[in-house]
């Protein structure tokens, strides 16, 4: 039976029909699990409102129409070495998730191919640390309702290869929730912020992975300044 979330992923998706067209192909190729800022929106009105992309990871049972989804629908490779399907203005990243880093790396062993376990501790920012199973109708947000709960944005897997993008969103996310810094956090911010191109850094990177500025250089400035203080709480 349809549950509410996957009820509203299709109702959104049915805006942007090459979206939906990858959708339902995906849900053809195995188990699909939904990450990402998809989820936080959810989370957020209980329904989705408004959203530039979608991000899922799929363990592929069907090989052969995972081959001709990629054959037939024009893609490309994203810098996480997923896929990425621009969809009528709506962008949708497809992973593996055997090939998810912190896996391929053997930062983290998968024991029981039950991925759902596993996904949340994969992540840089507890945030990001909420998982759901489309295919079996299963939540993983244990470590994300903590963050909630204690209103503290924080680290879960230091291991990553683009820590500058995740400290940049950290301050995006921080500031919209209105959260504190972990201590952990506020420490890596801080150094950080020692390099004398940080700030150019972080605004050359929203350049790159958003294409306009969320946080200007002042803006920046404050974050860390919020950093240094809940470093010392």
């Amino acid at each position: 039976m349809y549950n509410d979330i996957k009820i509203e992923i299709e109702k959104y998706l049915e805006k942007y029909p090459p979206a939906m067209r990858v959708y339902k192909t995906l849900m053809q190729v195995g188990d699909v699990y939904v990450m990402g800022g998809l989820l936080r929106e959810y989370k957020d009105h209980n329904e989705i409102v408004e959203l530039r992309d979608a991000d899922f990871t799929i363990d592929i049972k069907n090989r052969v129409l995972w081959n001709e989804l990629l054959d037939q629908i024009p893609h490309k490779r994203n810098r996480f070495g997923g896929y990425k399907f621009l969809c009528s203005g709506f962008i949708v990243d497809i992973w593996d998730v055997r090939k998810t880093w912190a896996f391929e790396k053997k930062i983290i062993e998968i024991k029981n191919n039950d991925y759902l376990d596993y996904l949340t501790q994969s992540v840089f920012l507890n945030v990001d640390a909420l998982v759901y199973d489309l295919t079996n109708d299963r939540w993983n947000d244990k470590i994300y309702q903590s963050a909630v709960k204690s209103s503290e944005i924080g680290i879960v897997l230091r291991e990553n290869p683009f820590e500058k993008l995740n400290i940049l969103r950290a301050m995006i996310l921080r500031e919209k929730y209105h959260m504190s810094y972990s201590e952990e956090l506020a420490e890596i911010i801080l150094a950080y912020a020692q390099n004398i191109s940080f700030l150019e850094e972080m605004v050359k990177i929203q350049q790159e992975r958003y294409g306009y500025i969320v946080l200007g250089i002042d803006k920046i400035k404050q974050e860390i300044m919020i950093a240094d203080r809940d470093r010392k709480k």
